[in-house]
């Protein structure tokens, strides 16, 4: 029975060996794996560093971005208010010269002559200048259109006309004998009324 004791004593001891050796490879295999845990957890707090960085870098940079955009928003309002300040002086100039071109310009000169009387003695009543000539011009009036020598027109006229006035024509204008009878229409060279 020595012999049996012995036998489970030793197996006991077998039984406790084996145990002790397989908590001892846990142990060994718990220790690999708290430091497989610890190298990775350096990993992370080695990568929430770069994070940390980056986004510290980017708030920077949004921050220098926001600044340079409102920069620019002051200085496009600059140029807007520029153009709106050069366009209201380009309007104020051309108003100005628009206004002087204005007050400079002669007036058109006016187609109505009212009565004419010339010098040979005819009257034409209700005057309008039609055409200018050289040596006449052509009016329409009350009773029909004529053409009237510019020599025959008052001096006022010829001035206005621009005819050459020689002191003969005016002291002596040349009567044009127009037969007792005729009516004013007839007077014409064109024989139109």
């Amino acid at each position: 029975m020595n012999y049996f004791l012995t036998l489970i004593i030793l197996l006991i001891c077998c039984a406790f060996f084996y145990l002790h050796k397989a908590d001892l490879d846990k142990d060994a295999t718990n220790q690999e794996t708290i430091r497989d845990f610890g190298v990775q957890i350096k990993e992370l707090q080695g990568d929430k560093e770069k994070l940390e960085d980056t986004v510290s870098t980017l708030k920077k940079g949004l921050e220098d971005v926001t600044a340079e955009a409102a920069d620019l928003g002051k200085q496009l309002q600059a140029v807007k208010d520029a153009a709106i300040e050069k366009s209201d002086l380009e309007v104020k100039a051309v108003t100005a010269a628009a206004v002087a071109a204005t007050a400079v310009a002669p007036a058109p000169p006016s187609n109505t002559l009212g009565t004419i009387t010339t010098l040979d003695g005819k009257t034409y009543r209700n005057c309008q200048l039609l055409k200018v000539g050289p040596d006449r011009i052509v009016i329409s009036h009350s009773s029909g259109i004529n053409d009237i020598l510019l020599v025959f027109l008052p001096p006022e006229l010829q001035k206005r006309f621009g005819a050459d006035i020689h002191p003969a024509a005016e002291s002596s204008p040349t009567p044009v004998q127009v037969p007792q009878g005729q009516n004013q229409a007839e007077d014409s060279p064109f024989g139109h009324p």
